[in-house]
Order: structure tokens, then C-alpha cells, then sequence
């Protein structure tokens, strides 16, 4: 490794660093209370080697939160196990909910920085689930179409639209749930998995009407 590969590497080294100490302060205490004096602080570092890296706290939370978005939408490819096209359909959408529980403390981030971000831009969307919906037309509509190839489907909406009501339903449940108040750990996750099994149980009501 050259020598401006390895500097490079170092510098980004330090710059995950900051990120990193920068999401467990605003998490832990708040937004409002977030300041480059109070980061260098917890860092150990001096004010002088912070502002090398971000020119204030703006550029730290925006740099913070596009790379929170990117973590989040970083969903694994679905390869269904199941033959069945409702069971499939279901291990889908449960691949996207797990994923995304696992990730509560990201998405809790991305909201809260999306406010911030959104109110300075004058806009009104804190968190986009678009790639959601993108990922659940990949993946969970062609089962929908095969099951219509099987005529196993007989529904007067189309996958597409069955799909779009599904993702819209999942966002909803995904943002309610990172903003629910955290409480210890098996206690949380227990109430998560509980209100993941009800929601999982809702729509295969759902797609039980239409398949």
C-alpha cells in the first residue's frame, strides 16, 4: 500500500469514528444537545483535529445521515424456500421486517436526523421507504405472479397493486416501531416479535382474500 492509499485509509478510519461517536451521543441524549465541542470531547481529541474532518455539525449530520440511509436499504436478496405461494409471499415479507427490527436503533437515527436534514431544506419527508416498496415489486410481486399463472390468485387488484399495499403497510409498522420508547432488551424484543407476528398474521388475511 502506497503511502496516500494507507493516509487515506487512516483518515477514514477516524471519520467512521466520529460518525460512530456522533450516533451514540444524539441517540443517547439528543439532537439539541449535539455540538463539535461536546463530540471532540468524547472523542479525546482536540476541536482543532475535529474540524479537519467536518467543517461544523451540519456537515457531521448530514454525512451521519446518508450514510444511516445507506446501512438501511442494504436489504439481502430473497431466494424463497417455500414451494407454497402464500408461504413464500410471507417469508418475503418477513426477510424485510427482520431485517429492518435488527436495524431499530438506524432507523430511529435516520428520522431524527431526517427531521433536522428536511426542516433546513424546507421539506416535509424525514425517511423515504421507497427502496422498501422497490425492494417488495423485486421480490415479493413475482411470487403473486406465479401464483396468477397458477390461477391460484383471483383478485380484482393486480400484484402490483397487492405489493404496493403491503410495502405501505410494512413502512408504517417499521416507523411506528423505531419510534416506540426502548426498555430492556429481551423485554423489547420479545414486544417487537409479538407485534411482528401480528402484523405477518394481518397480512396473510390479507393475502389469503386475494390468493
Amino acid at each position: 500500500m502506497d503511502q496516500i492509499a494507507y493516509f487515506e485509509q487512516m483518515r477514514q478510519k477516524r471519520r467512521n469514528e466520529i460518525l460512530t461517536t456522533a450516533k451514540e451521543m444524539i441517540l443517547n441524549d439528543s439532537l439539541a444537545a449535539f455540538t463539535m465541542q461536546g463530540l471532540a470531547q468524547t472523542l479525546d481529541i482536540s476541536t482543532v483535529t475535529l474540524y479537519k474532518y467536518y467543517k461544523n455539525s451540519t456537515a457531521v449530520i448530514d454525512d451521519l445521515y446518508q450514510c444511516t440511509l445507506q446501512q438501511i436499504q442494504c436489504l439481502p436478496d430473497f431466494y424463497p424456500s417455500e414451494e407454497d405461494s402464500l408461504e413464500a409471499a410471507l417469508q418475503c415479507v418477513s426477510l424485510c421486517l427482520d431485517e429492518l427490527t435488527d436495524q431499530l436503533d438506524n432507523l430511529r437515527l435516520a428520522i431524527i436526523l431526517g427531521s433536522y436534514t428536511y426542516q433546513k431544506k424546507e421539506k416535509t419527508v424525514f425517511i423515504s421507504f421507497q427502496f422498501l416498496s422497490d425492494y417488495l415489486h423485486k421480490h415479493f410481486e413475482p411470487i403473486l405472479y406465479d401464483a396468477l399463472e397458477q390461477n391460484s390468485l383471483n383478485t380484482v387488484f393486480s400484484p402490483s397493486d397487492i405489493t404496493s399495499q403491503i410495502a405501505d403497510i410494512c413502512a408504517s409498522f417499521i416507523q411506528f416501531t423505531a419510534l416506540q420508547k426502548t426498555g430492556p432488551g429481551k423485554e423489547i424484543t420479545k414486544k417487537i416479535e409479538g407485534q411482528k407476528t401480528a402484523l405477518l398474521h394481518q397480512i396473510r388475511n390479507i393475502l389469503l382474500n386475494n390468493i
